[in-house]
């Protein structure tokens, strides 16, 4: 993560230019939720990178630890050091000792930061698309003044991109000084209105469609999510966009559809991305995690979107039924086939298959639908002659079908097929805005199902939700919320109504306990978060790196962790510390 120092302490002690709050330029530095503006000095050098001596220090092992330069003057001109990485200017990467003139608005991407360029006191900070990092801080910091009559976000899916320079000038036609608009990729723009109605916001949306559709986008799908009526925090705000263009907008949202965590909506802009392309796609996760709306959301979002979304479940079939559903049959093909019946690869003609649980179809079938993947044609049973069929096919496991290969139970050839890319689905300990909003949400579901005053869950019955790991996902979720609602029969829900057999944390050896030998609430969570730390360490032969993106945080946290925990820090490895010159 960056440091958050002063601009003056971001340089370096000794030779360092003057800062000039005149100089005329200033940069933006965004990455892994942080957002830093610095004042450039109107001459010098600064140095970026992850060493001690850096003046612009940014903490990612992606990083080197010098990594590039930045030299202010006549303009400003990025310079790459030899980076293990690269530099990328616009996209561009820059060759080693390369110098290029970095114009404003220009960004400018290292590891898992963002820089960008601006003139002091100008509109340019408005006026162009901006990378996602910085259009989720200024939404935060607008949320956080609480401005009347409020503030609209606007998402627009556009069917076919159009070049950057053009879909900019269209958005900002209606933008005032101190609105943004913002590229996601994968066709997806964010604007961010700021005392804008409702109303004068959904005119804004029509105008902005007439135009990009006229510039030959296609058809455009639009969400709008207000502040505070559809949440306080900009998390809420994003998911209910996220909801919006899953057709969800105005209805009460599934458990499943919530979408407020950073990682899970870092999956579904890669998911919109993906879904632009003709390749397979394998969707892997732990069962409830929801891979069904992940497929759902790539048809959606594809070419396919007008055609049929068809889907199975491989696992809840007989061998025997799957291949006639899968296939179809002739009439006379069996007995009790008394007319024939087109299958479901047939029927997902012209759009997308989802096959669930994928790893659960025996080989003879495994074989017949490779040669569907290979000929794009389909073969009723007791037919002839086979049919051609165009379809998109989608697929989802919670096993490791390498291992499957491996052990002959899946066919490796029909692997590679299927794996046309992997997207996996985090379960949802790896997802704790998620799980901390799905709580409250079926919390109060329940309670109006059952005709029940609002509720809440007290914080220790909360601190217990928050610590367990869920195995079980979504599913084990809400049956647990459900249960609790019932028991509490009121307005705070306390441990003693949650199923404890099953979520009490199993204590650390190390972990302080009580004279009567119960860890106190507190203890028992961080007993578990200890246990959690020192099995991803293990897990990941005790790289601290892959250990924190294991755990869902960031390496600095980890490294507070075992601190706090006294937990002996592993040896420091060359993939820990040593990943650039």
């Amino acid at each position: 993560m960056a440091k958050q120092p002063s601009d003056q302490e971001t340089l370096k002690e000794a030779n360092r230019p003057a800062l000039s709050t005149t100089s005329g330029w200033q940069l933006h530095v965004m990455g892994r939720g942080h957002f830093q503006t610095l004042t450039l000095p109107p001459a010098g050098r600064w140095v970026i990178g992850r060493g001690e001596g850096c003046e612009l220090r940014l903490e990612d092992p992606a990083i080197s630890r010098q990594h590039a330069a930045l030299i202010f003057g006549q303009g400003v001109t990025l310079e790459d050091s030899g980076s293990a990485n690269g530099t990328f200017l616009e996209g561009r990467k820059i060759g080693s000792g390369e110098r290029a003139l970095v114009k404003p608005g220009e960004v400018v991407e290292l590891g898992a930061f963002t820089l960008t360029l601006t003139a002091t006191g100008g509109t340019e900070l408005r006026k162009r698309l901006w990378p996602a990092a910085y259009f989720e801080h200024c939404v935060a910091e607008e949320c956080a003044k609480n401005r009347e009559p409020g503030l609209v976000l606007v998402r627009l899916h556009l069917s076919r991109p159009v070049e950057r320079e053009e879909l900019g000038l269209i958005l900002n036609v209606d933008l005032r000084a101190e609105e943004l608009a913002a590229d996601l990729g994968g066709g997806e723009v964010d604007l961010l209105l700021l005392g804008r109605t409702p109303e004068l916001a959904r005119e804004i949306v029509r105008n902005l469609k007439k135009r990009l559709e006229a510039a030959g986008t296609g058809p455009i799908l639009s969400a709008l999510a207000r502040h505070p009526e559809d949440g306080a925090r900009p998390e809420l705000l994003f998911g209910k966009l996220v909801r919006g263009l899953l057709g969800q907008e105005d209805e009460a949202p599934r458990g499943e559809l919530i979408v407020v965590d950073p990682a899970m909506i870092r999956l579904h802009r890669l998911v919109d991305r993906v879904a632009g392309g003709k390749i397979n796609v394998l969707i892997l996760g732990e069962t409830g995690t929801g891979k069904e709306l992940i497929a759902q959301r790539l048809h959606q979002r594809s070419p396919r979107a007008e055609g049929p979304f068809v889907k199975l479940n491989c696992a809840a079939l007989p061998e025997a039924l799957i291949e006639s559903e899968l296939f179809g049959y002739e009439k006379a093909a069996f007995t009790g086939a008394d007319r024939p019946k087109p299958g479901l690869i047939e029927t997902a003609h012209g759009g997308t298959l989802f096959l669930d649980e994928v790893g659960e179809l025996s080989l003879p079938i495994q074989a017949k639908l490779l040669r569907v993947l290979e000929e794009r044609v389909v073969q009723r049973l007791g037919a002839l002659r086979p049919k051609p069929v165009d379809l998109r096919l989608v697929s989802a496991t919670n096993r490791d079908l390498q291992v499957e290969c491996g052990r002959g139970a899946f066919r490796e050839d029909l692997y590679f097929r299927l794996n046309g890319i992997a997207i996996t689905v985090p379960p949802l300990r790896e997802r704790p805005a998620d799980l901390r909003a799905m709580i409250d949400h079926f919390a109060q579901e329940s309670a109006r199902q059952a005709d029940q005053a609002e509720v809440h869950f007290g914080p220790e019955a909360l601190a217990l939700m928050l610590a367990h790991p869920w195995p079980g996902n979504v599913r084990e979720l809400k049956n647990a919320v459900d249960r609790a609602v019932l028991l509490a029969a009121g307005e705070t829900i306390e441990p003693e109504h949650l199923p404890l057999a099953q979520m009490k944390p199993k204590a650390h050896p190390a972990a302080p306990s009580s004279s009567g030998g119960v860890l106190p609430l507190e203890a028992s969570v961080q007993a578990h978060e200890r246990a959690q730390i020192v099995e991803a360490l293990a897990a990941c032969d005790g790289n601290q790196t892959k250990a924190a993106k294991r755990l869902g945080i960031s390496r600095r946290t980890l490294i507070n962790r075992l601190e706090q925990y006294r937990i002996e820090r592993p040896r420091k490895r060359a993939a820990d510390d040593d990943d650039g010159p």
